[in-house]
């Protein structure tokens, strides 16, 4: 059996209903458990033990990251071998999390065993793993990362409607968490980088006499000497006191 692809993930949720009809009111506690969360990591966590909890016919919930640099990774998962079904797709290059990342589509195979649009991907994890469907959502996180949220069933035909949309209002609150945590997590770092060549600054200031922008002139140019980041040279200078570039105890005076 081919996989289903649909463009928009079946169509949008309109809301958060379930199959019967009722409101899913498990929703907002999942929103608001997944933004308490602080970090990337621990956000993840969370979001794969919420899809466990709502979605009962997910065996094994991950998540699949891709960055600009081409890395594919498996960050979070509830079992080992989802781990491996996740390794496998990254191996071959086929499968429905990579699918869904490269198309942004919602990507559900409801039979491995008979799959034909990933077949040597299907037929390694069924020898390999439980693994006896599967489910996929694009995860929009943000310009420089890629997300997947990844389910797997241990029957054929797990997902049935009402799952694949329980899965679906989930993957849209996994997304809204995860890109608000990189964006808080970039945020601190890029406030801990300046504030660590600030006082790396305010070191070279003191010790030699410069002025601001002489020191910042210092520490970026050994930077550049040396190839190294300029966050890591004014870390070396605040955790050592050795002033980088310095021979003998004592800083070039061309940058006075």
């Amino acid at each position: 059996m081919a996989s289903d692809v649909a463009d928009g993930a079946d169509g949008a949720v309109d809301g958060a209903v379930d199959g019967a009809g009722g409101v899913l009111r498990w929703v907002p506690r999942a929103a608001r458990a997944l933004l308490a969360e602080e970090g990337v990591q621990p956000t993840l966590e969370r979001a794969v033990g919420l899809v466990a909890e709502h979605v009962p016919a997910a065996a094994g919930v991950s998540v699949t990251l891709h960055d600009r640099r081409g890395r594919t990774r498996t960050p979070v998962s509830t079992t080992s071998w989802v781990e491996r079904a996740d390794a496998l797709q990254y191996e071959t290059g086929q499968g429905p999390c990579l699918r869904a990342l490269r198309e942004r589509e919602l990507v559900h195979v409801p039979d491995l065993a008979s799959d034909r649009e990933h077949p040597d991907w299907a037929a390694r994890v069924v020898a390999a793993t439980p693994a006896r469907s599967a489910l996929a959502f694009q995860l929009f996180t943000d310009d420089d990362q890629l997300g997947a949220l990844n389910l797997y069933g241990t029957s054929t035909g797990a997902f049935d409607a009402d799952a694949v949309h329980r899965a679906h209002v989930l993957a849209a609150q996994v997304a809204v968490a995860l890109s608000s945590a990189q964006r808080e997590e970039q945020l601190r770092e890029g406030m801990g980088t300046r504030t660590v060549i600030g006082q790396a600054q305010g070191i070279l200031m003191e010790r030699y006499g410069l002025d601001g922008q002489q020191a910042f002139r210092l520490l970026s140019r050994v930077s550049q000497d040396t190839n190294t980041r300029l966050h890591d040279v004014a870390r070396e200078l605040v955790s050592t006191g050795r002033t980088p570039g310095a021979q003998g105890g004592t800083a070039s005076r061309r940058e006075r």
